[in-house]
């Protein structure tokens, strides 16, 4: 999957904005170097080029907050309750829901050590357990898990505040989730 033309309108638009040539964003548990006149998002650790997805991820973070700033509300919200969230669902449900919930059935203390340990989270009180990630400062993911029984199976809810669609598309909010979910099951 190619993202040339999200990167490269990403990179046409910070140019324009910008008043710095280098920025330093944390996404998730990684420090990436941002230069725009080379336009190269590099991890800061290896020195390596991050994927595609996260370099689009980062940029259009930086475009955002640059752009309209990040004002958090206090509402937490679901996918399903973005433009377009209902339509783009099941897709998301397939991808980045049913895999955590069958992580966390597997293996639910696995699962939480990692989001704690690996990922900076902290629990917080929900469902039978839940956590709150940073994905980027100051942008936060509740993900609250339920075990099950033996008339329901295991589910998981991801959460975000809902100032987060001043900066992000549905498309890059699902991304993000996608990559929470993702580097969740990295146990």
């Amino acid at each position: 999957m190619g993202y040339e033309i999200s990167l490269g309108l990403a990179w046409d638009e910070l140019e324009q904005i910008s008043h710095s040539g280098k920025y330093g964003v944390r996404l998730l548990d990684e420090d990436y170097l941002v230069f725009v006149s080379l336009r190269k998002v590099l991890q800061k650790t290896s020195g390596q080029e991050a994927e595609e997805m996260r370099a689009v991820l980062i940029l259009h973070f930086l475009l955002g907050i640059k752009k309209h700033g990040f004002f958090p509300t206090g509402e937490w919200i679901s996918f399903r309750q973005l433009e377009g969230g209902p339509v783009f669902w099941p897709a998301f449900e397939e991808n980045s829901l049913v895999p955590l919930a069958r992580g966390f059935q597997e293996c639910p203390e696995g699962l939480i050590a990692n989001l704690v340990q690996r990922l900076g989270s902290k629990v917080i009180q929900g469902g039978d357990v839940a956590v709150e990630v940073a994905a980027f400062p100051k942008i936060l993911v509740r993900m609250i898990f339920w075990k099950g029984d033996s008339d329901l199976s295991p589910a998981v809810t991801m959460l975000f505040d809902k100032g987060l669609i001043g900066i992000y598309s549905t498309e890059d909010v699902t991304v993000m989730l996608d990559l929470v979910s993702q580097q969740s099951l990295r146990i």
